[in-house]
């Protein structure tokens, strides 16, 4: 038995991955369990579904993007099992407008593949059940969600750390969005695949985290006493050069990419962040702080039901001064760790999605017929071609994306159209080689910033007291495989 766990943002999804991946080892008595960047992932598990027609298979997706359908209909021809948490879901509890959650759910061509979708809450399940004109009820399974489960894990262990530095939190991109927005004012691209994109929802945004940077800079000055430390928004990770030349006149703080956000919780004296996911981790995780208002929610009505609202240990401030009281009279000294029960029941932390993923995941028998290793012969060939075009990553062109989708002339490729539908060749080209918005840098289109770093890894597992979990991480840095010792 062989699970593969796919994740879409590395620095968001890795350790709460991880995690599911050892408790899947250890209570599913499988082979192995394989976590890593999505497109590495799907390519090990076609490499793997084409060459060994008997082991028994599962993926747990972290989407249910269209894209992938056909794709996903090859697996299932080869028995393999299809799970999905999204990790997106979370959103969902603060988004007003009911269309724009329906987005993430899949269409009901889609969820007849989908074998279980675990569901961040009931309030969640509910919505998607009534999306579809079929009863998919037994399909969706109330269960809570990964990085609510790893933060509760690890404030379980209760490990001291030591208090090193004041958390900046960035909430959103601010060089990137910088860059997006200059595109969409001069309208030298057009965003024909990302149509929510516009001027009216990057601007406010934009200059939102611009203020809490200024604010940043502002406080380094006035309490040189503290050493500061920034963390930049994953989408800005290309950029961290420009954020050290940002903050190049303030010697007491220091910018951080690379570094989990839970353990830098965990080291901090105290939090500055926006309305986001960072003001929740650091409450779960007892670090008291401020949530920078801005004026945010003047522009985004959703904002005002945000779940980082209303935290116990966190002061909402827009002043300066305010902020500049708050730590002078070190008010983030005075603890307060209580979880209300509306924000347990929000974010359903009663359950335990591990354990309840282990006692839900179910594998499919094998069968081994003669039209299967037909089709399989037609796959290795396809498979070679990916392999190539794996190798050269950085050279992908949209004429190799035409080329690979041709059916002319090509039986092999007019085989597999038939056989797994019109858009199975760009489905397997999109999914597995090739990122589609064309306004993505070189290194974000080949996961530079997806890349997995032992370091948090290590501390996890020491901090967890699991060591016994034996992992290797593949050359490229993409994968790893854990196994029991």
């Amino acid at each position: 038995m062989k699970i593969y766990i796919p994740y879409e943002n590395y620095r968001r999804d890795f350790l709460s991955r991880f995690l599911l991946g050892i408790e899947l080892l250890e209570k599913k008595k499988c082979e192995e369990v394989q976590i890593g960047w999505f497109k590495n992932i799907f390519f090990n598990c076609f490499k793997d579904t084409i060459n060994n027609l008997s082991k028994k298979v599962a993926i747990i997706d972290s989407n249910n993007f269209t894209y992938k359908y056909d794709l996903i209909k090859f697996f299932k021809f080869f028995d393999l099992n299809y799970y999905v948490i999204d990790e997106e879901e979370i959103g969902m509890l603060y988004v007003v407008d009911d269309k724009v959650n329906q987005h993430r759910f899949a269409t009901e061509e889609f969820f007849e593949l989908i074998d279980a979708k675990f569901k961040f809450s009931k309030q969640i399940l509910e919505l998607e059940k009534n999306y579809y004109n079929k009863d998919f009820s037994r399909k969706l399974i109330d269960s809570g969600n990964p990085r609510i489960q790893l933060l509760k894990q690890i404030r379980l262990a209760g490990t001291n750390f030591k208090k090193k530095f004041i958390f900046i939190a960035l909430p959103e991109s601010c060089l990137y969005y910088s860059k997006l927005l200059f595109q969409l004012k001069s309208k030298k691209i057009i965003f024909s695949n990302r149509p929510d994109k516009s001027i009216s929802e990057v601007e406010p945004r934009y200059k939102y985290v611009k203020e809490i940077i200024r604010l940043t800079k502002k406080l380094s000055k006035e309490f040189p006493e503290y050493n500061f430390l920034v963390r930049p928004h994953p989408v800005d990770a290309e950029f961290l050069g420009k954020y050290k030349f940002i903050f190049k006149n303030n010697k007491n703080v220091k910018i951080s990419i690379e570094d989990d956000t839970k353990f830098l919780l965990l080291e901090s004296i105290m939090t500055i962040c926006g309305f986001d996911f960072v003001a929740l981790e650091s409450h779960l995780l007892g670090t008291n702080g401020i949530v920078y208002k801005g004026n945010l929610e003047d522009y985004f009505e959703d904002y005002k039901k945000h779940f980082s609202r209303n935290l116990p240990n966190f002061q909402y401030l827009k002043e300066f001064d305010e902020i500049r009281d708050y730590i002078q009279n070190k008010k983030f000294l005075k603890k307060n760790t209580i979880i209300s029960d509306e924000l347990k029941n929000k974010l359903n932390l009663d359950k335990n999605i591990n354990d309840i993923v282990c006692d839900n995941i179910n594998l499919s028998k094998k069968s081994n017929s003669v039209f299967k290793k037909i089709v399989i012969f037609f796959s290795k060939r396809l498979f070679n071609k990916i392999e190539i075009y794996n190798k050269n990553i950085k050279e992908i062109s949209f004429k190799d994306y035409l080329d690979f989708i041709s059916y002319k002339n090509k039986l092999n490729n007019i085989v597999l159209i038939m056989l797994f539908g019109k858009n199975f060749l760009s489905c397997v080209f999109k999914t597995i080689l090739f990122i589609k918005n064309k306004e993505d840098s070189i290194s974000r289109k080949i996961g530079l910033d997806q890349t997995i770093d032992e370091k948090p890894l290590n501390s996890l597992v020491n901090l967890l007291k699991r060591k016994k979990i034996k992992y290797i991480i593949e050359e490229n840095n993409f994968v790893i495989t854990i196994r029991n010792e």
